[in-house]
């Protein structure tokens, strides 16, 4: 049981200060072995910090993209409601010119039956009439 604690924690650590202390054969091993693990802690410890940094950058580079995304469709979607609101405005124009023109028409109509209340008017007269409102409706 205490085998498989210092394997677990220790294994890796003491075979490659080992390693490196029958590699250089300092004169004071014990010293050289201590401070070897010392530095191999802090390097630990930097690639820790140097992990939790990348894994904190690419989430911050994933809300970057997911806001730049959602900025890209807010866009979108101003310019579709842009365009909308062009086409009902021209839209409403031609409404406008159409309602003026029938009432140009209308009042002509109304001017022309107050001068021909003697006679009834033809059949022939109304189909020309509705003929020619017909056709300025279309036109517009």
């Amino acid at each position: 049981m205490d085998s498989q604690y210092v394997s677990r924690t220790l294994a890796v650590c003491l075979s490659q200060g080992l390693a490196e202390l029958l590699e250089q054969r300092p004169p004071d091993p014990i010293e050289f072995l201590a401070l070897w693990i010392l530095k191999y802690k802090q390097n630990q410890e930097l690639l820790e910090q140097k992990s939790a940094h990348e894994r904190q950058l690419e989430e911050e580079q994933r809300r970057l993209h997911a806001e730049t995304l959602h900025q890209k469709l807010l866009q979108d979607e101003e310019t579709r409601i842009r365009e909308v609101t062009e086409i009902m405005a021209v839209r409403a124009c031609s409404m406008f010119f159409i309602i003026t023109q029938c009432s140009v028409v209308f009042h002509q109509l109304t001017e022309a039956a107050d001068e021909s209340k003697l006679s009834p008017p033809d059949q022939g007269e109304d189909e020309v009439c509705a003929s020619a409102l017909l056709s300025l409706l279309v036109s517009v």
